[in-house]
């Protein structure tokens, strides 16, 4: 609209007004990076921060990364079962408040949220955004193939070669940090006289 100021772009959101980060640079690198590294089959999810916006604001989206345990279905590019690692209160059959599980159905076309309310298992869609963009708006990570499960390729992170040395390093490390403490007690220890 004509009422929001010219200099709301998407490049000043993204270079100087991105969350807690300043930029998606600072983010991508604080946050998406390290995932990549740890779970190549990580997906991103953007939803928008201000879906109750003014119309004169424009939408903020955010990414929210699941790791690949928190992916319970999906069929690539068309749509996904994400279970977020956010909690929700409910209240047992005793009146105690228990952690309840929030899940995302992602499709080309919405963005549903859906909130656990009680133990059994039953679930109130709590959000419907319909974002009308005609593709998922999810960002898979990738990495390097490492075989197919029918249709579904499961990467390995491009790092994983040099795991085995990075476990020696750190198992070294350890070793060294427990001499280290050994030989401080021993010095600690007072000295017996002769």
């Amino acid at each position: 609209p004509k009422v929001i100021a010219p200099d709301e772009t998407l490049e000043y959101y993204m270079e100087y007004d991105f969350d807690n980060y300043t930029s998606f640079t600072n983010y991508f690198f604080n946050n998406v990076f390290k995932e990549y590294l740890i779970d190549a089959n990580s997906v991103i999810l953007w939803i928008p921060d201000n879906i109750e916006k003014e119309e004169t604001e424009y939408l903020e989206p955010r990414p929210e990364i699941f790791s690949s345990y928190q992916i319970f279905d999906y069929k690539i590019n068309e749509w996904y079962l994400l279970k977020s690692s956010e909690k929700v209160k409910y209240r047992d059959s005793y009146g105690d408040y228990r952690d309840g599980d929030v899940f995302y159905y992602v499709d080309a076309f919405v963005i549903q949220r859906f909130d656990q309310t009680n133990a059994r298992g039953n679930f109130d869609e709590v959000m419907l955004y319909e974002h009308g963009l005609g593709i998922v708006p999810i960002v898979e990570l990738y990495g390097k193939v490492f075989s197919h499960s029918g249709k579904t390729p499961i990467y390995k992170s491009r790092i994983s070669p040099m795991l085995p040395e990075l476990d020696e390093a750190a198992r070294e490390y350890s070793d060294l940090q427990a001499e280290i403490v050994l030989s401080l007690i021993h010095l600690s220890e007072p000295t017996k006289p002769y």
